[in-house]
């Protein structure tokens, strides 16, 4: 079984949208297709940090990566009324 989405990534709001393919050897008696999505956001950016007063303040560069579970769904993609 093999996902293909039309995008290689997608940003906040957008709708993903792709294709399922299956190639089977033998014929299988199935009745349904089901799909787990789990799905993650990955930001990452450098930024300044100043700490301190007066005299003793610092900055420093420091980089910051952030993950995120955004959707973790299972559902019926198909369903078979002949075997595959």
């Amino acid at each position: 079984m093999y996902v293909k989405t039309h995008q290689p990534y997608y940003y906040p709001g957008n709708k993903v949208l792709g294709k399922i393919y299956i190639r089977v050897t033998a014929p299988m008696q199935a009745r349904t297709l089901t799909v787990d999505i789990k799905g993650t956001e990955t930001s990452s950016f450098r930024t300044k940090v100043t700490t301190g007063h007066g005299d003793k303040r610092k900055t420093k560069t420091v980089y910051v990566k952030n993950k995120s579970h955004i959707i973790n769904f299972s559902g019926t993609a198909m369903t078979f009324e002949a075997p595959l």
